[in-house]
This record gives structure tokens, sequence and C-alpha cells, in this order.
């Protein structure tokens, strides 16, 4: 009888950590090695772990291929998956800041309340431009041109 570790990511670091770069796990695969149903809570917190884990401690980038199971990225796609996340935290945060830049403050009675939005909204603009910034910069070193130039101003920001 095996015995196995808990939680089940271990087990699953165990044998991952020693996947080639470009191999593709199927879920099946995966859910075998930790002994639970593909799609369950159980396999998506352990494979999650696991991913965290094979990035941060093993330098390997586990990225999702859908309805197969996931591929150990190689180093070159590091850069642009980073890409892909920072466009779309930047996405997500220039929605919130529309949301709070279009808050109707004279409808809100409570003085606290009102505080908050002028606080956040302005912080939501600030990280925006700092986020743009940050992207354009980054995409601008990865592939020699960005959508926009920066201004001596904003370089010197990074």
């Amino acid at each position: 009888m095996q015995v196995r570790k808990s939680p089940e990511w271990k087990e699953l670091f165990d044998k991952a950590q020693h996947w080639e770069y470009d191999s593709t796990h199927t879920h099946e695969e995966i859910a075998g090695i930790i002994n639970t149903e593909v799609g369950s809570q159980k396999y998506r917190r352990a494979v999650s772990t696991c991913n965290k884990k094979m990035l941060l401690e093993k330098q390997k980038l586990v990225l999702n291929i859908h309805k197969v199971g996931y591929r150990v990225g190689k180093p070159e796609e590091h850069v642009k998956q980073s890409l892909k996340v920072w466009k779309s935290s930047f996405t997500r945060g220039r929605k919130a800041g529309d949301i709070i830049d279009n808050t109707r403050i004279d409808l809100i009675a409570d003085q606290q309340e009102q505080l908050k939005v002028v606080v956040v909204s302005d912080y939501s603009r600030r990280m925006r431009l700092i986020l743009y910034g940050a992207v354009e910069k980054l995409q601008h070193k990865i592939i020699g041109k960005s959508k926009i130039e920066l201004t001596s101003e904003r370089q010197k920001m990074f």
C-alpha cells in the first residue's frame, strides 16, 4: 500500500517538478496522481497550489490547455504570459476606475462614504497611470515598440 502525502498538492508537486518543458499532462493523469475526480474542488485547489509552487520554486510556468490538461511552458513563453497578465490587470483596473469615477457622490448621504469615494478615485487614477506606463515600457523592452511613446516625465517613473 502506497502512503499518500497530505495535502494533495505536495504529491502532485513531487511528480510535476520533474516534468520537462513543453510536456503536456492530461486532467486524468493529474487526477490519478492526487487520487481525486477531475474538476472537483480538491482537484482545482491541488492544481492551483502546485502551479504556484512550480513557478516560485522551480521556475516552471504551468499553462492550462482547455479541456485537455496542463502544459509546462517553455522559458521564452514566460514573458508573453507575464505581459498578458499585466494587460489583464490594466483592463480590470481601468474598469474599477470607471466605476468609482462615475459614482454620484452627491447621492451618498454618509460623509465617510463620500470621502472613501474621493480617496479611492484619486488612488485609482494614480494606479492606472503607473500600470499603463509599466505595461507600455515592458512591451517596448520586449518587442521594441509600444502603442505610445512614454514622455520623459513618465519614463522617470520607472
